[in-house]
């Protein structure tokens, strides 16, 4: 008996995964910011908060809303279903600008 369950698990798990939108018209409206792209190549990457943090030069928490600010977006929950979405919109079609380090302010001028 535990081999047809592992069978029809294995069956299960091989099968291509769909996830669809709730409301592809709802979408269509919906904008990203570069910021939120750059998360989501990222994330698409199987970056974690941390890295991706690292990579963008934030601290985590920044990161964990953009993350939250995508996953609205999309209306989705979690990464896997974020990328599949995105992927179905063309989302991860194009590759956003890689983040710089911000340059330093210019030495202050003594005052006279």
């Amino acid at each position: 008996m535990g081999f047809a369950v592992d069978e029809q698990l294995e069956e299960l798990c091989s099968l291509p995964v769909i996830i669809k939108p709730m409301d592809q018209t709802l979408l269509t409206n919906v904008s990203f910011t570069e910021r939120e792209l750059e998360v989501l190549h990222l994330k698409a990457k199987r970056r974690t908060n941390a890295e991706i943090a690292e990579q963008l030069f934030l601290s985590i928490t920044p990161v964990k809303w953009y993350v939250r600010q995508i996953y609205n977006k999309l209306g989705v929950n979690n990464r896997s279903q974020a990328v599949a979405v995105a992927q179905q919109l063309g989302l991860l079609d194009k590759k956003p600008e890689k983040a710089k380090r911000p340059s330093p302010p210019p030495p202050a001028s003594p005052r006279p």
